[in-house]
């Protein structure tokens, strides 16, 4: 319910810098699946710097801009590459938060479980030739053959605190 969440703000989360009451207010922020969709990471960054307090930790989740899931999930979504719009090696992405005011912590890679293909992919939108029984067979294969163990990750998830200034 809604009273659960009473400090969540359902707003576009580029212009809560423009808030001041959200003046280092939250101890963590968490953006998860985030970053590879936003053009405007300068107002990401302002958001990020002014709503997180001091030594606050940001948690972030990215995929593997030159791996298999993201190369394949921009092929399946030719119409917009899934809402894509970025893509990071892990060590480009750590180089862009520290050169945003942030301090490295920590990341470790993220295996991929595909429910994304196997439950939410949008046929109608894409308007592919593909069936949804075909869709589950493939999801069924990349679970089985594309795992940690032989070699295969999905992203990172990152941990970084704010720098104090």
């Amino acid at each position: 319910a809604d009273n659960d969440f009473k400090n969540f703000y359902k707003e576009d989360i580029l212009k809560l810098h423009e808030k001041p009451e959200l003046k280092d207010k939250y101890d963590v922020v968490i953006l998860n699946h985030v970053f590879e969709h936003i053009n405007d990471l300068e107002s990401l960054f302002k958001t990020i710097n002014h709503i997180l307090k001091p030594n606050g930790y940001l948690y972030c989740s990215i995929p593997n801009g030159n791996g298999f899931t993201d190369i394949f999930y921009r092929l399946i979504h030719r119409y917009d590459n899934g809402g894509h719009v970025n893509k990071w090696s892990s060590d480009d992405f750590i180089d862009m938060l520290t050169n945003n005011n942030f301090r490295y912590v920590k990341y470790d890679v993220w295996a991929d479980d595909f429910i994304w293909l196997d439950t939410c992919y949008d046929l109608k939108y894409n308007q592919c030739s593909i069936t949804k029984d075909e869709i589950k067979y493939l999801a069924e294969v990349f679970r089985k053959e594309l795992t940690p163990n032989k070699g295969y990750y999905y992203g990172w998830e990152f941990v970084f605190t704010k720098k104090v200034v």
